[in-house]
């Protein structure tokens, strides 16, 4: 008998919900996953090659998570395509990611902007800004930072995200305030 290769025929919101989820995070927890869709429903996500499980110890504890893959990207695209393009990507920060995805999960009701969507506005502001060579140089020796991802509030503005650890140098946090002080779009950290 032939394997079957469409496990995903009838799509609906608590799908769209986790690609977008995934879309702008690269990983999702099993946990996280699960308040969206049923175990079923990811697995058939996994079957279908959108996700692939992953194991990794957190705190001496074996934790399940999900990465976004090539395949589920074009899946995202062709299914969703208001989904497509600005893909995040990150491949080996899992609990960065988890953490992260956390995030878009609370702010699923906002628009969400990633890391590139992030970028761009930050290239707007620099072109408009009459020191623009300065601050093209500051980008390009990475002087300035652009946060993980933000969303829209009520009244229209944005709010950036930064996922930190204890790894974090004042250099480092310095660099995210240069990007803060071009955009004026305020930054909330969050410790992973």
């Amino acid at each position: 008998m032939a394997r079957k290769s469409n496990y995903l025929k009838q799509l609906n919101y608590k799908d769209e919900k986790l690609c977008s989820i995934v879309k702008n995070s690269h990983h999702i927890s099993q946990a996280q996953a699960l308040l969206i869709v049923s175990r079923n429903r990811l697995a058939n996500f996994e079957k279908q090659g959108v996700l692939k499980k992953l194991h990794y110890m957190d705190n001496n504890k074996k934790e399940i998570i999900y990465e976004l893959t090539k395949k589920g990207r074009s899946f995202i695209s062709r299914n969703f395509p208001h989904l497509s393009g600005n893909f995040y990507t990150s491949g080996t920060a899992y609990l960065h990611n988890v953490t992260l995805g956390q995030q878009i999960i609370e702010h699923h009701h906002s628009q969400w902007y990633n890391e590139r969507d992030l970028r761009e506005i930050l290239l707007q502001q620099i072109e408009q800004s009459d020191n623009r060579w300065e601050l093209m140089r500051m980008l390009e020796k990475g002087e300035i930072s652009i946060p993980d991802g933000g969303y829209c509030n009520e009244d229209g503005s944005i709010q950036c995200i930064e996922v930190i650890n204890e790894n974090y140098t004042s250099t480092q946090l310095k660099f995210k305030a240069n990007f803060e002080a071009i955009t004026g779009i305020p930054i909330t950290y969050i410790k992973q």
